[in-house]
């Protein structure tokens, strides 16, 4: 029967009688492969490789590939026929008509999904040349791709696209002969997608453009993914499209990526498999349920695209020890850019604020160590700044005084990182010092406790006043903030602070001292103790105001109204302080001696008139 069969094939003449043969034996030839004794065996294997010289010299006769396809996944893996089959099967697509390929699509990822390794790379290689070779489908042609019911063919197509994404075509370095691995590929993986350098996409960029396109649409398709189908298979989608939107050579694969994702329904970012994606693809390694081997960090534009989702996952501030990694390749890793730096400042801050306690606590001399080392070496590196630089260093100086009112100890001990924010505000660009200023009111709670020592309360009071005498206006208002917020009422010295903004040339700050100067309702009931006594209040102010007077202690400098001592506005709020400590000791002796437990509005209003005595004076003053 096989001699038979070769001399038919040999007496073909006509590609019409070529395939006519091909059509009705090819298949039945390679059933017979697997059952066939040793001899007939060998037999079959000659007729074939006759069969592939004729195919050879007659490129019109087309391989029936629906019914190969069809008749070789059902097959044993291991049958004598598979590496045949296989072969064929690269060969029909070759050849195949676009809705042949377009058929064949949904069976080579059965096939992926249920082949060993050992056929993976050829079975993939068939794949993605249908997917290139074929038209732009259309909703009709993946829709029944039928990924709703057969769930591992979306699993795979997936997983595919997303690396096709990552891939760029390279040369081999000079000293090397081999071709570098893209980022977030392993050589395994690059192997298996560029069939060991030998595909097409390899060496032709509109072959890879193309097919970069062709996997764009489909990934992005609503029609192919209903909104139905499992959460995780849309995070993966997300991510693939993610790849595909950060292309740095294929605008239009880029731009298809971006637009894909619109039109993408909502993911949680809250996912545990979400999340768990996210850092594996930013770190590396071994992904789960991936057997690629160990994969490298995919590039920094992509990175950056990751660090998007990671800053808005609370759930990725729960793992510590990959959020202090990732932080950290964000900062100062290869290949890092001033965008990627100003996003992982981002997920710091993000980290500090949203953490568990314990694991920022653990983290944060690690994490101070990284923004002071962000904030040192972007000036040791850089005689002049730019707009990227003054927002990542905005960033860094937000971020650590939000990481000591999470940590609050970072800050007691000494006044170290008070004098390094407040030493900014000289050093730093205008549009920096705003961001030193919000580093500063966010530090502000470590102040506020009572675990300050005296010692290091008192250096501090001498600090905030020198800091009076600033020339920057944020250095001031923050001074002022810490004086009202970190002293108690009944420091005197902290009152004659704000005796002393009364005469900076700021209105802000002037209504900031006259708001320290104001009696609350807490400090006339339950607090009344922290009320100073009129006496020690009155002999306080005059030794200073003396010692103003003699010149021993200035009271105007050059942010200050050029006005004397004799400054009306200052002169009446400090009359009118020392009348509000008369009448607030008063109202708390009769509240108390009532037994009444709250303050009426009507009573607070009475004690801190002394504002409009103020008013009433600079008024008089100006009409004389």
């Amino acid at each position: 029967l096989v001699e038979n069969l070769r001399l038919r094939f040999a007496l073909a003449q006509s590609e019409e009688q070529l395939q006519k043969l091909i059509t009705g034996l090819l298949l039945p030839l390679l059933d017979k492969l697997d059952i066939a004794s040793a001899t007939v065996r060998s037999k079959i294997i000659a007729l074939l490789g006759q069969i592939n010289k004729k195919l050879k010299g007659n490129p019109g006769v087309k391989i029936p590939i629906d019914s190969l396809l069809e008749g070789s996944f059902g097959k044993e893996a291991t049958g004598f026929s598979q590496g045949f089959r296989l072969m064929y099967i690269s060969m029909a697509v070759e050849s195949a008509e676009d809705q042949q390929l377009a058929t064949a699509i949904p069976h080579l990822l059965d096939g992926i999904q249920s082949r060993p390794s050992s056929q993976q790379t050829t079975l993939t290689t068939s794949l993605l040349m249908a997917i290139w070779r074929g038209p732009k489908l259309s909703e009709t042609q993946v829709r029944e791709f039928d990924f709703v019911s057969k769930i591992h063919r979306a699993v795979v197509l997936v997983a595919l696209a997303r690396d096709i994404f990552l891939y760029r075509a390279s040369e081999p370095k000079p000293d090397s002969s081999q071709v570098p691995v893209s980022a977030g590929l392993s050589l395994e993986r690059q192997a298996l997608l560029t069939n060991n350098g030998k595909a097409r996409w390899t060496s032709d960029n509109q072959v890879l453009q193309q097919l970069k396109e062709r996997l764009v649409h489909i990934i992005g398709s609503g029609v192919a993914f209903p909104i139905e189908m499992p959460a995780h298979i849309h995070e993966q989608r997300l991510l693939a499209l993610l790849c595909a939107s950060c292309d740095p050579y294929f605008q239009q694969v880029a731009d298809g990526g971006k637009d894909a994702i619109k039109r993408m329904c909502r993911v949680d970012y809250e996912s545990v498999s979400f999340v768990n994606h996210l850092f594996e693809m930013f770190l590396g390694g071994t992904y789960t349920g991936d057997s690629a081997g160990s994969r490298s960090p995919v590039s920094a534009a992509v990175r950056l695209k990751l660090l998007g989702y990671l800053n808005r996952s609370e759930l990725a501030t729960t793992s510590y020890q990959r959020w202090i990694r990732v932080i950290t390749e964000s900062l100062f890793g290869t290949g890092t850019t001033v965008k990627l730096r100003q996003q992982g400042v981002a997920f710091l801050l993000w980290t500090i604020n949203r953490a568990p306690s314990d694991q920022v606590s653990q983290a944060s001399p690690l994490l101070l160590q990284l923004i002071q080392k962000t904030l040192f070496q972007s000036t040791a590196t850089s005689t002049t700044t730019s707009l990227g630089e003054d927002v990542l260093r905005g960033s860094a100086y937000v971020a650590y005084g939000t990481l000591a009112k999470r940590v609050p100890t970072l800050a007691l001990d000494n006044l170290e990182h008070l004098r390094l924010l407040f030493d900014a505000f000289t050093s730093e660009t205008a549009s920096v010092r705003l961001s030193v200023q919000e580093g500063l009111l966010a530090m502000l709670p470590a102040y506020e406790s009572n675990s300050i020592t005296h010692d290091v309360r008192d250096q501090m009071s001498e600090f905030l006043q020198s800091q009076l005498d600033s020339s920057v206006y944020q250095a001031r208002y923050c001074a002022l903030r810490y004086v009202i917020s970190a002293f108690p009422f009944a420091d005197m010295n902290a009152r004659w602070l704000c005796i002393l903004g009364l005469g900076d040339a700021k209105p802000e700050i002037q209504q900031l001292a006259k708001s320290g100067l104001a009696i609350r309702s807490t400090l006339m009931l339950e607090r009344s103790g922290d009320l100073p006594s009129l006496q020690d209040a009155i002999l306080f102010i005059r030794d200073k105001a003396s010692k103003v007077i003699d010149g021993s202690q200035p009271l105007i400098s050059e942010n200050r109204s050029k006005l004397s001592i004799a400054n009306f506005s200052v002169y009446g709020s400090t009359l009118g302080f020392c009348r509000s400590l008369l009448l607030a000791t008063g109202v708390a002796a009769i509240k108390q001696k009532r037994g009444e437990l709250a303050v009426d509005p009507a009573d607070l209003e009475f004690v801190n008139e002394h504002l409009a005595l103020s008013t009433e004076l600079q008024r008089n003053s100006m009409q004389e």
